[in-house]
């Protein structure tokens, strides 16, 4: 039995043929993600997938914390105020520490210069390193939403949450992961170092250190409390329900006006001809 830093190719023997059913009959029957199967089938199928395997579509604490809003959600409403603050946790909390735990598990197969000096085949291109930038932010979001949807749809059926309330829920949590997975890119992107001598080490580089730790802090300390303040106002009495809700929709497109330069700085910075070279 062949071993690669642990991870035996008995673990992929039993577990490769359930996840390629999961994604034939789910993720691959629909139009964008069979454009994109191939790149899938690379990331579901690596060694380095299934030695974190337990981390794949959510880990033990992920479930435990679903679980954990089930029961808090039970027959909750817009009009409890301690209610909508569970509900706030869960759009933005919950799903950034689990946006942060993928990246953390897969890193190696996620970050940009997770691909090594393979990634110098896209550097021929007319995009350059945009182009595999593309295919990893979808990955992304695919599994991570994908997890998402499922554990929404699991309190939904434990809790009886008012229907309204898990749509509103899983708009606003797939609008703020597509966001935290941009910016949890940025290290990568900035960066970038594709000549590694170890995959699993690449957060270990002192620059990609302080970027990401600038990130996490950026996110913790400046996004998420932002995006908490209409629930605040709302729970000490400055804002009805109306007022609430009109200033969540203003908070989520803060989110998609801050992004999208985000995400065209990152285009530039990915389309540079001496990314690679540079490191």
């Amino acid at each position: 039995m062949v071993k690669i830093d642990t991870y035996s190719t008995n673990t992929g023997y039993v577990i490769l043929p359930i996840l390629e059913k999961i994604h034939h009959w789910f993720l691959f029957n629909t139009g964008i993600v069979r454009k994109n199967a191939n790149y899938l089938k690379t990331f579901y199928r690596s060694p380095l997938m299934l030695k974190k395997i337990n981390g794949f579509g959510g880990d033990l604490l992920f479930w435990i914390l679903t679980g954990v809003f089930a029961g808090l959600l039970g027959g909750v409403s817009f009009e409890g105020k301690g209610g909508v603050l569970f509900i706030f946790l869960l759009s933005y909390y919950h799903v950034f520490f689990y946006c942060e735990s993928f990246f953390s598990s897969y890193k190696g197969l996620i970050s940009l210069d997770g691909e090594g000096q393979n990634a110098l085949l896209y550097s021929y291109t007319i995009d350059n390193l945009w182009i595999l930038l593309k295919k990893k932010i979808f990955t992304a979001n695919i599994y991570i939403g994908t997890t998402l949807l499922f554990s929404d749809i699991a309190i939904f059926l434990i809790s009886s949450t008012d229907l309204i309330v898990m749509i509103w829920i899983l708009i606003n949590q797939f609008i703020v992961m597509a966001a935290f997975n941009i910016l949890l890119f940025i290290p990568s992107v900035y960066n970038p170092h594709f000549n590694f001598f170890n995959i699993e080490q690449l957060d270990d580089y002192a620059d990609r250190k302080f970027t990401s730790s600038t990130v996490t802090l950026t996110i913790v300390g400046i996004l998420l409390p932002i995006m908490m303040i209409p629930c605040i106002f709302y729970m000490i009495g400055s804002f009805d329900l109306k007022a609430l809700l009109l200033f969540n929709a203003l908070s989520l497109l803060m989110i998609i006006a801050i992004m999208i330069p985000v995400l065209l700085m990152l285009k530039k910075r990915t389309i540079k001809k001496d990314l690679m070279f540079s490191r």
